[in-house]
């Protein structure tokens, strides 16, 4: 699997969640310069890629999920917000890894982190980021060789 196809993946399964609103690729600086809907899922890049074996990638990647939040006095409102977030970025992850190993991809997922995000960018945004660590593994291999 290539990175745009991994990318495109992640992002078809977010606009596929019904709260969702908004997914892109990019920088994390670029979500203030963007104009978009919320609930939004927001892919960081870069991303790293590592080659463990001629049949295994392993992929280090981050992803948020946004929602605007009015009033950063209201602390309730705050936390009732972050919540769906996490709970959107849960589904998300579960949805992911079933997809992947529905198409048969050998997933072996490493490490899930995730930080709660608050006044994130010049835009009133709450939400969580999360950092996943995961192998894929294909019987081919990673690589095609164009020699001749």
């Amino acid at each position: 699997m290539t990175l745009y196809n991994l990318l495109n993946k992640v992002r078809s399964i977010a606009l596929d969640h019904e709260s969702i609103e908004y997914s892109e690729v990019g920088h994390e600086w670029d979500v203030s310069a963007q104009k978009q809907n919320y609930m939004a899922c927001w892919i960081e890049t870069p991303v790293s890629i590592n080659y463990l074996r001629s049949n295994t990638k392993q992929f280090t990647l981050a992803f948020s999920i946004l929602q605007l939040n009015n009033d950063y006095d209201d602390l309730d409102q705050v936390l009732l917000n972050t919540s769906d977030c996490e709970d959107v970025g849960d589904d998300l992850l579960h949805a992911f890894i079933d997809n992947l190993k529905a198409e048969g991809v050998m997933v072996d997922l490493n490490s899930i982190g995730a930080v709660t995000l608050r006044h994130f960018t010049n835009q009133d945004l709450v939400g969580v980021r999360y950092d996943l660590s995961f192998n894929l593994q294909s019987n081919a291999r990673c690589y095609k060789t164009k020699m001749k």
